[in-house]
């Protein structure tokens, strides 16, 4: 589910020093100027494709740590799974404090 902020449409009218300030992306380590260089796809790589819009409605965009946050949850990557071949359950044995006394007191109550 890959989102693509889409400027065509109003890009001469986008302030993109305020962009850059609102989204903190000084937080996220990227310098103002490799933003100015392709803000578009900084801020897609980012996860931050909606922020105009989010700017437009009068609130700040989300802060870098929880763009990409939100980019895992939307973009799950596959988790391996975890072989158990390497476990010999036959072998694995459970040992906890009071087995052994319990055990006996079954034993005798039969």
């Amino acid at each position: 589910m890959g989102h693509v902020l889409d400027t065509a449409t109003h890009t001469a009218s986008i302030e993109w020093a305020e962009v850059y300030a609102a989204c903190r992306l000084h937080l996220g380590g990227i310098s103002y100027a490799r933003f100015i260089e392709a803000p578009e796809e900084v801020l897609n790589c980012l996860g931050m494709h909606d922020a105009l819009e989010i700017m437009a409605a009068g609130f700040l965009p989300l802060l870098p740590a929880q763009a990409k946050v939100r980019q895992e949850i939307d973009d799950p990557k596959p988790v391996p799974k975890v072989s158990t071949a390497r476990f010999d359950h036959k072998k694995t044995i459970l040992r906890a404090t009071g087995v052994r006394a319990l055990s006996k007191l079954m034993s005798r109550a039969s």
